[in-house]
């Protein structure tokens, strides 16, 4: 029997199970649970002399190891156990008191782990009245189940060298600080946006909201940009993307540009294969990573007529080609286009070709073309390839080579299809030359980039930065709506709204690690607000993915409407992005599509009302929607991951270094409702992408899941095809594939290394 227990300091002490008896009595308030069971597992683990730290442990143990699928409430007795640890343990490594939030303030500033502008704006009755609201809210700090509480340890709250030293409403409510304090009123705003933050119906991406409240943190999660086909400008790219992956930003790196193996010029007579160049990014982003907290993520982009493109695919595979060449690490992307999709669905022969022998005979640059040009410019790549003017190609049947697409995508997994003229749709830009060419790390966000071909780098304090360029790369800050907690029309308007001041207000407050993506975000103010949780949502409402495919459509036409209005209500107060030009208006998603929008919106909104309301008062952001994958917000969010299904009712995932037990949030209320995405045919999730692309300006981290005793892969292929064909489908993320005879063996891969 347990007499003495060991406290910090080495001190003995009598056992007191009271104490323990307080604390399991709190962690099932509510729940129906019985504390009699929690103590009872808990008392047959003691020892005599076990320390107070080890008694913590301890519980948050005994309760995890009561959760299950039919007893899910032991996962919040879990989680207030491992808050309690953590309130403890924030109060050790600074003395400060959670009722004190002021002199916390000033404890972070002192040490450098706030940002020294934070109170800038407020006065010492704001931040009197910020601790009111923290106080008030408490309660939200200790409702969150155990994966919420280690994902918050492991990754977003901030740490000294023996451990956390923040806690976590105070995580949040500096960044309703930072974000209110641009505002007229930023007492308001900052109480309205730590409101949002700590209730849960809003989910900010990684660097987002691990890094606004540091010194100098990026707050980017999306980066894309192109490679020069020049040494000093690849140079300058792979030292960019060092940079970028340091800040912990996925990004995408299109290397179009680069001349294909054996192409002549003067100075370089035979050029190198494309996969040179790719083995180098891969080696950036294992040696290069976010800060420590994982490794570097980087998609690199080439089209489907590149001569270098049958290398390229096998970049990942571990069969075929030189093993020197191979790059495990990254996420080859393919850039198709409706040239090609034409092609494939007329099973007709295509050429892979030299683009650099290409422009020398025609002058066109392939790569700066969309749409009707591009596809003239394949045609006139056909005639000099039969006029024999072209010498360097390959011909090879469309299919064969959209079979090899699809054999990588199933065989790597991380492969990824961007359609060229699908993802520039809603580029507002294009008159004006301004293209996407590829899509970011999790194909969900993109506008428009250039190469820089002049630009001035200095050497400051130590460090190379480009303090002059032409260049524009992609970038973007991400929210997501957790639509799982949010039932009601007016909350789910009040949530965009709020999503869309506090985005914008990321673009003034926040840092980018690179010139041009600074330039980019204030030229183009770009946002992107996603959905996370649609799989609790639908569960609570009792839908179905398969047969409620209206509802969907009905939630993210709302999303995208309210989103629009509070963008334009923003550009009546503050102005538009510098970019707008209200006759490119006339284009777009929601600008030349928008009379046909009237007649197909399920809500009977009216679009074409909408953008003559932008091409006269004006729209704040260039682009504004973009469902990410949430695959570690989903999680501190204690949320299905975006707009998936969950895996299944109850998976492990590793957390804080702990295989922890992950449940939906409403499975004890609405078990015969969450079917698992392996449960579902994988062209029906498909339908779902494009049931919501079509109220997505941007993009959709279009995972795909499948399980062979349901689908196969030509009804997979033709689902895409299909998608690209439509328009509804952009881009197609990663695939996962479950063995059905073994799926013990299956388990929860996840895009873990995302910026999301």
């Amino acid at each position: 029997m347990i007499e003495l227990v060991t406290k910090r300091g080495g001190l003995k002490a009598s056992f007191d199970i009271s104490k323990i008896r307080k604390q399991i009595k709190f962690s099932v308030e509510g729940t129906g649970l019985n504390p009699l069971e929690l103590e009872a597992n808990f008392s047959t683990a003691l020892k005599n002399n076990i320390t107070t730290s080890e008694i913590q442990e301890l519980l948050v143990y005994t309760a995890m190891t009561m959760i299950t699928p039919e007893t899910p409430d032991w996962i919040l007795a879990a989680g207030r156990l491992q808050m309690h640890n953590i309130h403890r343990e924030a109060y050790k490594n600074t003395k400060i008191d959670y009722n004190n939030f002021n002199k916390y303030l000033d404890y972070a500033v002192n040490n450098h782990y706030y940002r020294k502008d934070i109170k800038d704006g407020y006065n010492v009755e704001d931040i009197k009245k910020i601790e009111k609201e923290i106080n008030k809210l408490q309660p939200t700090d200790f409702n969150k189940v155990l994966p919420q509480v280690l994902s918050l340890k492991s990754k977003y709250l901030l740490k000294n060298k023996r451990g956390i030293n923040e806690y976590p409403l105070f995580s949040d409510a500096a960044s309703a600080m930072i974000l209110g304090k641009i505002e007229a009123n930023p007492m308001k705003a900052a109480k309205e946006y730590l409101d949002l933050l700590a209730k849960e119906y809003i989910s900010l991406a990684t660097p987002f909201k691990a890094n606004l409240r540091r010194q100098n943190g990026n707050t980017g999660s999306c980066f894309i940009f192109d490679v020069p086909d020049s040494l000093p400008g690849i140079g300058k790219s792979w030292n960019d993307a060092s940079k970028i992956s340091q800040e912990g930003g996925g990004l995408g790196i299109y290397l179009g540009y680069l001349r294909p193996e054996g192409a002549y010029s003067k100075n370089v007579p035979k050029a190198n294969n494309i996969t040179r160049w790719v083995k180098i990014i891969n080696d950036i982003a294992v040696a290069v990573n976010q800060r420590g907290m994982r490794p570097g993520a980087i998609t690199p982009a080439i089209d489907w007529w590149h001569l270098d493109i049958e290398s390229f695919i096998e970049v990942k595979t571990e069969t075929g080609g030189d093993l020197r060449e191979k790059a495990f690490d990254i996420f080859p992307q393919v850039v198709v286009d409706r040239w090609f999709i034409n092609k494939k669905k007329n099973n007709e022969d295509v050429y892979i070709f030299d683009h650099h022998e290409f422009k020398q005979l025609s002058g066109i640059v392939i790569q700066d073309l969309i749409d009707d040009e591009l596809y003239a410019a394949h045609q006139k790549v056909e005639d000099l390839i039969l006029s024999g003017s072209l010498k360097n190609f390959k011909k090879i049947n469309s299919k064969d080579l959209w079979a090899e697409f699809l054999r990588v995508w199933i065989e790597v997994g991380d492969f990824y299809l961007a359609h060229k003229d699908n993802i520039n749709i809603s580029n507002y830009l294009k008159p004006d030359g301004y293209l996407a060419r590829s899509v970011n790390l999790c194909v969900e966000s993109w506008s428009i980039s250039k190469m820089a071909q002049n630009w001035k780098t200095e050497a400051i304090n130590g460090e190379v930065l480009t303090t002059e360029t032409d260049g524009i790369f992609h970038s973007c800050n991400l929210i997501s709506i957790n639509i799982g907690v949010i039932h009601d029309d007016k909350l789910l308007e009040r949530v965009c709204r709020g999503a869309v001041r506090m985005l914008d207000a990321s673009i003034s407050t926040g840092t980018m690690p690179i010139l041009e993506a600074e330039k980019s975000a204030n030229w183009l103010r770009n946002v992107g607000i996603g959905i996370v949780g649609l799989a609790d949502w639908m569960a609570w409402h009792k839908y179905s993915y398969e047969t409620n495919l209206l509802e969907i459509e009905k939630l993210q036409e709302k999303i995208a409407w309210y989103c629009y209005e509070a963008s334009i209500d923003l550009a009546d107060e503050k102005g538009s992005y510098p970019a707008f030009n209200p006759e490119s208006y006339d284009q777009g998603l929601f600008g030349k599509l928008a009379k046909e929008l009237d007649k197909k919106s399920p809500n009977g909104l009216s679009w074409s009302n909408l953008i003559f309301k932008i091409q006269t008062v004006g729209i704040r952001n260039f682009l504004l929607l973009a469902i990410a994958p949430n695959t570690s917000s989903g999680i501190v969010m204690n949320s299905t991951a975006s707009w998936l299904p969950p895996q299944s009712k109850m998976f492990y995932q590793k957390l804080a270094d702990i295989n922890t037990p992950i449940i939906p949030r409403y499975l004890g209320k609405r078990w015969w409702y969450y079917k698992g995405k392996f449960d579902y045919k994988t062209e029906d999730l498909l339908m779902v992408v494009r049931t919501l692309q079509r109220w997505v300006d941007t993009g959709i981290s279009s995972e795909c899941a499948i399980n062979p005793a349901l689908t196969n892969i030509k009804n997979i292929s033709d689902a895409i095809i299909d998608g690209f064909d439509s328009g509804e489908l952009k881009a197609i993320y990663y695939s996962l594939t479950i063995d059905p005879k073994n799926p013990e063996t299956n388990h929860e891969a996840g895009c873990v290394t995302c910026a999301n």
